[in-house]
């Protein structure tokens, strides 16, 4: 009976398996519908002697009603992650350079500015099996200004799966990327580096500074963008690029 009782027991725990590696697959039946999408949160203010050290807020999607679906659990568990490492490592470190920063500037006699960590998000398309997320990162560290990270990912809500560069263009990824950076360049030489703020040399640096999984749905274009300074100065914030669902085989 033991034996029974165990086999079974791996049966079901690989049959589990399966379906959270794979990312589960609904068949014919598809969900369409919007998702109702609420927030895991943390905020924190860490003092020291009555003074603000880091100020902290952290706020990641979760898609309420997940319940018992794997494809849809998948997606949770993947911002619960995000937000566990940054309530936990990120966090341990911001606080541990606030900390180090502040002795450094009461021993110099200088002033001493708050630190700031955390994100939020946007959700940019939600609809007909397709949930496309933005997360905005940002960290202060006492300078100028904060510095500014974005991080994206479209999901296909039946397969619990990101929706890659690949699958966009149904080519491999090395040509998927040189049919975005080829709409790139054609965009900007038609308006110019000029007009879009971008480095004199922008141009030229494009193969070494897209990253695949740059880019997010709006329910119309498929957005490209390039994080700060990597193409264009502080002011020029997040360079965007667009090119229309109509030209990209994933959604014909």
């Amino acid at each position: 009976m033991g034996k029974r009782k165990t086999s079974w027991a791996l049966l079901i725990l690989f049959t589990l398996s399966i379906i959270f590696l794979s990312g589960c697959d609904r068949g014919p039946q598809k969900k369409t519908d919007p998702l109702d999408i609420i927030s895991l949160q943390a905020e924190e203010e860490i003092k020291s002697e009555g003074i603000l050290l880091l100020e902290y807020s952290a706020k990641y999607p979760q898609i309420k009603e997940a319940g018992n679906d794997p494809c849809l659990i998948k997606i949770n568990d993947f911002y619960k992650g995000k937000f566990n490492e940054m309530n936990e490592k990120t966090l341990f470190e911001a606080k541990k350079m606030a900390s180090e920063d502040f002795l450094s500037a009461k021993e110099g006699g200088y002033e001493f500015r708050p630190h700031g960590l955390g994100n939020t998000y946007e959700v940019t398309y939600n609809d007909k099996g397709l949930l496309s997320i933005n997360l905005y990162e940002y960290v202060y560290w006492g300078g100028a200004h904060p510095n500014s990270f974005w991080e994206s990912a479209i999901f296909d809500i039946n397969t619990g799966q990101k929706v890659t560069l690949e699958k966009l263009f149904k080519v491999d990824k090395d040509k998927a990327i040189e049919i975005v950076l080829t709409e790139v360049r054609k965009q900007i030489e038609e308006k110019g580096s000029e007009e879009l703020f971008l480095y004199e040399d922008a141009l030229e640096s494009l193969p070494d500074s897209f990253f695949e999984e740059d880019f997010y749905y709006d329910g119309k274009d498929i957005v490209f963008y390039f994080q700060q300074y990597v193409i264009a100065p502080y002011a020029a914030g997040f360079p965007e690029f667009r090119i229309p669902v109509k030209d990209i085989p994933y959604f014909q």
